[in-house]
């Protein structure tokens, strides 16, 4: 992605940002199983948050159908990026997309319940 988000691997998952136009799609793939994932993801989506506000991105599509598994820590660390996009002030942030696949149970619980957290910023599709 222009600006410096790069692609991330580690421990089993990777993430692919790609930007077009004023659109970023992350497509996230493997699993999250470590014992700490904030440690790893928390500085990636913090990048992410301010590569796409000086961006100028519109929306952020996070596409989690690649994602088999992720513990419940994972889950939390997904949460945090959402209240961290809903306590932005108004016009200062972008719309987010959860994309998921409603055959895996960790999706179909916990994705659209992200997106009742926050429905003005976020919002939930399965294939």
């Amino acid at each position: 992605m222009s600006g410096g988000l790069a692609p991330f691997a580690a421990e089993g998952l990777k993430i692919l940002p790609e930007l077009a136009g004023d659109r970023l799609r992350i497509s996230l793939h493997g699993t999250i199983a470590v014992r700490d994932p904030a440690a790893l993801l928390n500085p990636f989506f913090d990048a992410l948050e301010e590569e796409a506000v000086r961006s100028g991105v519109a929306t952020v599509e996070a596409d989690l159908r690649g994602l088999s598994f992720v513990n419940s820590s994972a889950i939390g660390t997904l949460v945090r990026w959402v209240m961290r996009l809903l306590a932005r002030p108004e016009g200062t942030g972008y719309s987010l997309v959860l994309v998921y696949d409603r055959k895996v149970s960790w999706q179909r619980i916990n994705v659209p319940m992200m997106a009742t957290i926050a429905p003005a910023v976020v919002s939930a599709t399965s294939d």
